[in-house]
């Protein structure tokens, strides 16, 4: 699974390289807020993009996952802290629709009582959203974070969130 990610992630960073690479600066700018629950926990987060041309940007993320220890039920859910980079990718992206796959690489602060670690690793977004106004789209975001350091943590963690997208 890691190669596969890696090989993933490794050339989405070439192809946006390519396809930015004589791109002039168009702009376009868009913050998007996340939210969502998963097994008794809250998840927010905000993304930064910057358009380099109509298909494809770069930008950062932001993301804080509120854990459960399981003590109101017997799944635990571990508490989250994310920050890293992203190469968004908008494979449908017409006036109304927009589809996008983004990969990226970060660090998470991932705690599940008693263990409480540090890593970093590649990760993707996958959303689709639809437009309500010239300039804000809502819609849904899957967020997968791959743990490259330690065994004592999953190796992944996928999160499906709420999202809006404000656009300036």
């Amino acid at each position: 699974m890691r190669s596969i990610l890696t090989a993933l992630v490794a050339f989405a960073t070439i192809t946006v390289g390519t396809l930015s690479a004589n791109a002039q600066m168009r702009g376009d700018s868009s913050i998007r807020g996340i939210l969502g629950f998963s097994s008794g926990s809250v998840n927010i987060g905000a993304d930064y993009e910057m358009k380099r041309t109509n298909l494809c940007g770069l930008g950062g993320y932001f993301f804080l996952g509120t854990g459960d220890d399981g003590t109101g039920g017997n799944v635990q859910v571990p508490d989250v802290l994310a920050l890293g980079v992203f190469a968004p990718i908008h494979l449908l992206n017409d006036s109304n629709i927009d589809v996008y796959i983004a990969p990226g690489f970060g660090f998470a602060k991932i705690e599940v009582k008693p263990v409480d670690k540090t890593t970093f690793g590649p990760t993707v977004k996958i959303g689709a959203e639809y437009a309500v106004a010239p300039t804000v789209k809502v819609g849904l975001q899957y967020f997968v974070i791959t743990n490259w350091l330690s065994d004592e943590l999953s190796s992944q963690l996928s999160y499906t969130n709420a999202s809006a997208t404000f656009s300036f």
